[in-house]
């Protein structure tokens, strides 16, 4: 079986759940000794030559290719330039799977174009986001209120993007269920996805449940005497929570006589709107760096490492997110979890390992974490209750499951 994995970014330039995720099935597939598996970066900085002439086993079955697409239509800005790049590989590698992980950056149409140049091939699309509901980068939050939206509609998107035209709107949400259509098969790494989605009409197809996997291996967890270490892992933005969970610290640091310190592991801050940089500067200045230990971008090989010197990892996303990685990574090391009481964040934490918080809701954040302090008896009730994440064996397995299943479809007709 040859497997083409198509992904919007590569985990050594995009540390995006969705990336990593894309990419730990593919070097899984690698060592599968019945699938050939090769794997393309599709983003708008690479245009790499392909990796026709390197000896690295992994390398040798990666590719990059430089596309864009529209920010509001989601359809590719250079269809036919990119339409010829991807035809070489396609031609070249004959896959019978080609699973796209998003279709930023290749666009809505490229799915089009691959079943014109390989219409015998399988195409798969898992979906990690809602983008194909919400004009806000798919964070289904409002653009002014900063509130999450639970309906996609041309009214509703038009009162936060007023430029846009409703029959606009509509024409592209028309496109994109075209184009989801157009796809053999749709994953969800999240039931809660799944039900945004047919809450609001989209994607009449069935949609497979396949939890995202991770390579980490289930650790026995640390008790700790004094469990007052709290980490945050992710994008430096304001949907991650980031905002929240400062004036959170600086709530906690005026309320609480308690020692504790906060790591904050994670890039992407120079791209913030400059208002938003100022207030996370402004924040840091007043919290101090014994409290806030500000450490930056990181490899994900070392965050077992890194993880294993936090007590409490913290999700303050005030967008639902779909199936938040870094959960299945502080799990994997059992490691309690204090999240957004929302979206996928809830769907993996509630009575699972998880304490809950209001989400964007700093005062209620600030509470949780001074009743986490020192709490050692709840770092063990919550430990207890965590179960070992999916490995990402066990979702490569899912996955080849049900790319059988469409193989044997097309071989019975």
């Amino acid at each position: 079986m040859k497997v083409l994995i198509i992904s919007h970014g590569h985990p050594s330039s995009s540390r995006g759940g969705a990336e990593i995720v894309a990419y730990n099935l593919f070097k899984q597939f690698i060592e599968h000794n019945k699938i050939e598996c090769h794997f393309v970066t599709v983003n708008p900085f690479q245009d790499l030559p392909l990796s026709d002439s390197e000896t690295s086993s992994h390398v040798f079955n990666e590719h990059h290719i430089k596309s864009r697409s529209h920010p509001f239509s989601c359809t590719n800005t250079n269809p036919d330039t990119f339409s010829k790049k991807i035809e070489h590989l396609l031609r070249k590698i004959q896959p019978d799977i080609i699973h796209l992980h998003h279709l930023l950056h290749l666009g809505i149409d490229s799915v089009d174009i691959i079943r014109h140049i390989s219409p015998s091939a399988k195409v798969c699309l898992t979906l990690h986001d809602y983008r194909s509901l919400c004009l806000n980068d798919g964070l289904m939050i409002t653009s002014k209120q900063r509130l999450t939206c639970s309906t996609s509609s041309p009214d509703n998107c038009k009162r936060c993007f007023p430029i846009y035209q409703k029959t606009a709107i509509q024409t592209r949400h028309d496109a994109y269920q075209e184009a989801v259509a157009n796809c053999d098969a749709i994953i969800s790494p999240s039931q809660f996805l799944i039900n945004q989605l047919k809450n609001n009409g989209f994607c009449k197809q069935y949609i497979h449940l396949i939890n995202n996997g991770t390579p980490y291996k289930p650790l026995q967890g640390n008790h700790p005497i004094k469990p007052n270490r709290f980490g945050f892992f992710g994008t430096t933005c304001e949907a991650k929570g980031l905002l929240n969970l400062l004036i959170a610290t600086l709530k906690l640091k005026k309320n609480t006589n308690k020692t504790f310190n906060i790591s904050i592991f994670g890039g992407g801050l120079e791209r913030q709107p400059a208002a938003f940089q100022h207030r996370v500067a402004h924040l840091r200045k007043h919290l101090g760096s014994a409290i806030v230990k500000w450490h930056g971008p990181y490899n994900p090989n070392d965050l077992p490492e890194l993880m294993r010197a936090i007590d409490w990892v913290v999700v303050p996303s005030i967008w639902w997110e779909n199936a938040p990685l870094v959960i299945q990574e502080a799990f994997a090391l059992s490691i309690p979890v204090i999240g957004s009481n929302h979206g996928g964040i809830a769907e993996q934490i509630d009575g699972k390992g998880g304490l809950m918080v209001s989400a964007n809701d700093s005062k209620h954040l600030a509470q949780r974490m001074e009743e986490a302090i020192d709490n050692r008896s709840l770092h063990r009730q919550l430990q207890a209750q965590i179960q070992p994440p999916t490995s990402i064996k066990a979702c490569a397995e899912q996955h080849l499951i049900l790319y059988k299943e469409l193989l044997d479809t097309n071989a019975g007709k």
